[in-house]
């Protein structure tokens, strides 16, 4: 049996749920699995736990129903699901939120806010004490007790239902397949489920992506012989490249200590690539040149080895008798040699990031094309959307002449306030002591080094989008061509078919694709193609835009938390109104205002919070964001940390504030971050978007704009226009109805008999 902890990331990265398959054969329709007819008992309690699934807000396809019916799983299948569904399990500190909020005076709400701040932060400071739990205005919950359900106002989300044995590498399979890079969630789920596999099995598995090799080249580092090791990491290793990229890996979580053993392992292991290869892979770049001699030191490698070519590598290395295959390309390209541009063909996704540059050098924009065309095969698709989206980015994030200046004009009178401060400050010191002299002009120094500096980055920054602005359109013209000539190449099991696209639950024209990194979201905020943070996971990615059902009325945004210690977790929305002004609910600004409420901050743990969004309110855009205040460094800290965004049509004192089978979407939140933009709402639209990003990433030096959430641009890659591409590539041929369909494609997993999901192809950007 799997654990529960990896059951329950099945559930929440990829909508799996296992099963005691007792039967190893596949059976008929109305049969269970080793095609023995089903008791009609069984099989009217397979439909009922369907319908107690359907509550939480999901469901099984009829095949899975049967599938369960004949398993010795059945009995227990619905309760034991039901641990698996995280739950707000804390009243708010307003049981009976919102109508006990919108009643109240803000002097009232102030005061309790105050009361409760004291009772533990104040206590804390003045008694020198951990004070577990804070006062709270009404502690009794019971006189709210809610137990009216709102209606079902979304479609239940469909599951697949796998065997335990099975569900593990099935799961690393679908995860580590991807050309993209692991999020947090998904990183902890492979952790839990190599342990189910041998080794045999994990070799098995492919990874493009070398990023996400990591764990498993250190599972198969622990495992087996030393002769058992080399034979299986050479099987997932391509090249050199990836065994030094996975070494530093592995170095880092052993705090640079292996044992001998390990050592001799990967030497063996690095000697059994040519060493042409190994000196080619030593030194892409000077960056990788330093982390490899770091890497090389700690394997003690010219100690272990036993090959002089291997050794006059790392030799001519050391000394720099090396050159870098980048430092290759930039001679060529700057010096206009003849061959510069198919020496940097050779590497089609360096030459991709290169497309700008080339441009400003002035190569043709057709022979770009052509070498590009020639390797489009080789070439992932994750690569091209990372570019676009970063594009985007670039163009949203201009540096701005009116924004640098009025920045500016603050820093030098905030500078020169603090030397005036320093002045008054030197008038009480001793002018013989030689020291004392040096103090002033020393602070002046620091003070004109930060405004010189800040002057630098921005004139570096202006200089750079200037030379780069008027290739932009050039650049996504030709990276969608790519993206084209790549699809029309590959076979997919659309290819030639007809096909009903049932997307109605989503807005394509405003949903971004997601690529190598996190997807730019669908209010304009993102990362780009070099993210080293992942962010938060999920089944649906960040980027797409979800419609809000016409008879939902509000959202509600929670959050749900506990841990052993005290941990201080926000709630936040960041919103506009009708009118373009800007306003912030949250516990250090207004606690409702223009349809916007929240039910009141809690600074302890086992503790619940909401802020409340009226979608018929003079509002036109919300931001939700998520913030440890103190107690933990980061959500994957925290012992559980439940967010999420639910619909609701109908308030009332009786009426339930946490309803499962109403959440959009919801996370147990893993990822490394203490400050989180969760989700954006688009009220004049009617869309909602998860967005899943460090706030950080959002905000961008102090001489760009905003994002502005509200823009009305499309995506520079919507999925709508990705979807073209797709279909016309592979020769699809769109329907009207399921009826006249040979594959009805949905963006979730769907019960429909012929439908695929988009998603669980993810988008087909792997092909």
């Amino acid at each position: 049996m799997i654990s529960e902890k990896l059951e329950k990331l099945l559930l929440s990265e990829l909508r799996i749920v296992v099963f005691h398959n007792d039967n190893k054969e596949s059976g008929e329709k109305g049969s269970d699995e080793s095609g023995s007819l089903i008791p009609d008992e069984q099989l009217t309690k397979a439909v009922t736990v369907n319908e107690e699934l359907r509550n939480l807000g999901y469901l099984l396809k009829p095949a899975d129903v049967l599938r369960l019916a004949g398993s010795s799983s059945l009995d227990t299948f619905a309760q034991h699901f039901r641990t698996l569904v995280p739950d707000v399990k804390a009243p708010p500190m307003y049981p009976g939120f919102p109508e006990q909020v919108m009643k109240m005076t803000e002097a009232e709400f102030r005061l309790h806010q105050l009361i409760h701040y004291f009772s533990t932060y104040g206590l804390e400071k003045l008694l020198g004490v951990e004070i577990s739990k804070g006062w709270l205005p009404y502690e009794d919950s019971a006189s709210y007790e809610r137990n009216q359900k709102d209606d079902a106002l979304l479609n239940a989300k469909v599951l697949e239902l796998l065997s335990d044995e099975k569900a593990p590498a099935e799961a690393l399979r679908r995860v580590l397949e991807k050309r993209q890079r692991m999020t947090a969630s998904e990183m902890e789920l492979v952790t839990l489920a190599i342990p189910y596999l041998e080794p045999e099995e994990l070799a098995e598995i492919r990874v493009p992506f070398k990023e996400n090799l990591a764990l498993l080249f250190a599972a198969i580092l622990d495992a087996g012989t030393v002769s058992r090791r080399l034979c299986l990491l050479r099987q997932i290793c391509q090249h050199t490249g990836d065994v030094l990229k996975c070494t530093r890996f592995v170095l880092a979580r052993h705090h640079y200590h292996l044992r001998t053993s390990q050592k001799r392992a990967i030497v063996k292991l690095l000697e059994r690539y040519p060493a042409e290869d190994f000196r080619a892979n030593l030194i892409l770049s000077g960056s990788k040149r330093e982390g490899n001699l770091i890497v090389l030191k700690h394997l003690d490698f010219n100690y272990y080895s036993r090959s002089d070519a291997h050794k006059e590598a790392v030799r001519a290395l050391r000394n720099g008798d090396l050159r870098s295959w980048e430092s290759r390309a930039k001679y060529l390209l700057t010096s206009g040699n003849e061959g510069a541009l198919d020496f940097v063909a050779k590497r089609p996704g360096m030459m991709l990031r290169m497309l700008r540059w080339l441009l400003r050098l002035g190569y043709p924009e057709e022979e770009i094309r052509r070498r590009l065309l020639e390797n489009c095969g080789s070439i992932s698709l994750h690569t091209i959307v990372d570019i676009l989206n970063s594009l985007e980015r670039r163009m949203q994030q201009e540096p701005r002449e009116e924004l640098f200046r009025d920045n500016l004009q603050k820093m030098e009178e905030d500078a020169a306030e603090r030397i005036q401060y320093w002045e008054n400050w030197a008038k009480h010191l001793n002018p013989e002591n030689p020291k004392n002299r040096d103090i002033l002009p020393k602070i002046k120094r620091s003070e004109r080094a930060y405004i010189d500096h800040y002057i630098h980055d921005y004139n570096e920054a202006r200089a750079l989008y200037e030379k780069s602005a008027p290739y932009m359109d050039t650049v996504c013209r030709l990276l969608k061509d790519l993206l084209y000539a790549h699809l029309e190449q590959a076979r997919t099991d659309l290819y030639g078919k007809k096909v009903f696209l049932q997307a109605q639950a989503y807005d394509l024209k405003r949903s971004r694709m997601k690529g190598g990194g996190l997807a730019g979201t669908g209010a304009g905020i993102g990362t780009g193609a070099r993210n080293t943070d992942a962010g938060e996971g999920g089944y649906l990615p960040a980027g797409i835009a979800i419609r809000i059902p016409d008879e939902v009325r509000y959202l509600r945004f929670f959050v749900y938390w506990n841990d052993p210690k005290r941990v201080d977790v926000d709630l936040h929305a960041q919103a506009h109104d009708l009118t373009g002004e800007a306003f912030h609910v949250g516990w250090d600004a207004d606690f409702r205002k223009n349809g916007v409420i929240h039910s009141g901050d809690i600074t302890h743990s086992n503790a619940a919070e909401y802020i409340d969004i009226n979608l018929d309110a003079s509002v036109r855009d919300v931001i939700t964001r998520i913030h440890i205040y103190a107690g933990k460094d980061s959500f994957k800290e925290i012992r559980e940390c439940y967010v999420g965004m639910m619909a609701v049509k109908k308030l009332g004192k009786k009426r339930v504030l946490y309803d499962p089978k109403n959440c959009f979407f919801t996370h147990e939140l893993r990822g490394s971050s203490r400050n989180l933009h969760y989700g954006y709402v688009d009220v004049k639209r009617r869309l909602l978007f998860f967005i899943g990003g460090d706030v950080r990433r959002a905000e961008g030096p102090s001489y760009t704009a905003p994002i502005n959430l509200c823009d009305d641009r499309k995506p520079v890659l919507s999925m709508a226009e990705y979807l073209d591409i797709l279909f016309g590539a592979q020769k699809v041929c769109l329907v009207e109805s399921t009826e006249e369909a040979d594959v009805v494609l949905t963006i979730e997993k769907s019960a429909e008999e012929k439908s695929v999901s988009l998603q669980d192809r993810n988008f087909y950007l792997e092909v």
